[in-house]
């Protein structure tokens, strides 16, 4: 039987962030298909290069702002179902 000793064990040193290559514990892994890995890794490389330029922050600041606003906006809703 597991105390909760081992338990508190256990929890205590499984990292809660994952590493470098995306990975929590051993075993924990990035949940994507595995065809899209190697999409995923040139997007993070590219993301790596360009996040901290000034011209790719106010860009995304602007897409933010954008989102905000229209996440405020109420739309009129889609019909489903012909009349």
């Amino acid at each position: 039987m597991v105390s909760i000793q081992d338990i508190n064990a256990i929890i205590s040193t499984t990292p809660v962030l994952p590493d470098l290559l995306g990975r929590f514990g051993k075993f924990g892994g990035k949940y994507v298909p595995e065809t899209l890995m190697p999409a995923l890794t040139e997007l993070e490389a590219a993301f790596n290069q360009y996040c901290n330029e000034p011209s790719f922050q106010a860009q995304l600041q602007n897409l933010l702002r954008y989102c905000k606003m229209m996440m405020g906006k109420s739309s009129k809703p889609i019909q489903l179902v012909p009349d």
